[in-house]
């Protein structure tokens, strides 16, 4: 058996790597906590454009959800930055490359797995978010028109259309 390191080394690129997506993170949820401010300030203001389409009941709705629906987006862009780095920092990537390589698998089984294994992980850490976007918060405002088998079957047609895609791409 042969000894591999999977330690992620400290280097230029990676130090830049993390400011970059750090920088971009903020950036994004500053963005977000500066809409929801937004809205907690006119929360029940009728803009001069929507007169006469949404009165202010209606709209009170409308921003009550799009606020439930921020916090939850924050919530899952940070749960999901965190799963991100640190199968990135964790040697995961690395560790799962030397794995593949002592299958002694063809290249082509190889790099599907090799994108298939993170990207599964990340899809299966969000499924609860979107659970809960869906059953909780958009049928507590009335607009969930999908029942849980959809839902399944959805994600399970997505699943495996983005594994034909990805292989595709990898021919």
């Amino acid at each position: 058996m042969i000894s591999y390191s999977i330690m992620i080394q400290v280097n230029f690129f990676l130090v830049c790597f993390l400011a970059v997506y750090s920088l971009q993170t903020f950036f994004e949820l500053g963005l977000e906590k500066l809409n929801m401010k937004y809205l907690t300030q006119r929360r029940n203001k009728v803009p001069p454009s929507f007169e006469g389409f949404v009165d202010a009941v209606r709209l009170s709705k409308i921003n009550a959800y799009t606020f439930q629906k921020s916090c939850l987006g924050m919530e899952r862009s940070i749960a999901s930055d965190i799963v991100l780095l640190v199968v990135i920092l964790s040697g995961a990537m690395p560790a799962l490359a030397w794995f593949l390589r002592e299958q002694s698998l063809s290249i082509m089984p190889a790099g599907i797995l090799f994108f298939l294994v993170p990207g599964l992980v990340l899809y299966l850490f969000d499924l609860p978010f979107d659970y809960y976007k869906i059953f909780v918060i958009e049928e507590k405002f009335g607009f969930n028109q999908s029942t849980f088998r959809t839902w399944l079957l959805d994600h399970i047609k997505s699943g495996l259309l983005s594994l034909v895609i990805s292989s595709l791409m990898l021919i």
